[in-house]
């Protein structure tokens, strides 16, 4: 089965590497002014709560944010696919996803896209 991913295609958990259905999930705070959008990658903001995950250099993204949140810093949640084993379905910017480049690190370029970085 094969599947094609349009240029406006959020990324998509599409299942655990084991096969299982179920998986974990975390509720976070979310950023004063911080819009998430469901399919987002989030990353500890630095404040509250969580923010976008524009990933460069160190930075990891917690997981996938199963909703739409806009924060305010104090009550607003937004419920994080954090599960290690899930897998994604992810639209790359580039060309970078040839057998050459297996095992190399990528960064996540925004909610969409993904870069090519420094290999492994």
């Amino acid at each position: 089965m094969s599947q094609t991913v349009t240029a406006v295609q959020a990324p998509q958990a599409i299942g655990r590497l084991d096969g299982h259905t179920n998986y974990a999930t975390l509720e976070y705070l979310v950023e004063n002014g911080v819009t998430v959008n469901e399919g987002d990658f989030v990353k500890y903001g630095g404040t509250v709560g969580v923010t976008n995950a524009s990933m460069t250099g160190d930075s990891r993204p917690l997981g996938m944010a199963l909703g739409t949140v806009t924060g305010d810093g104090s009550t607003k949640t937004v419920l994080v696919c954090v599960d290690p084993m899930m897998r994604y379905l992810i639209k790359s910017s580039t060309t970078a996803f040839v057998a050459a480049n297996r095992g190399s690190y990528f960064d996540l370029a925004n909610a969409n896209q993904i870069s090519n970085s420094a290999s492994s």
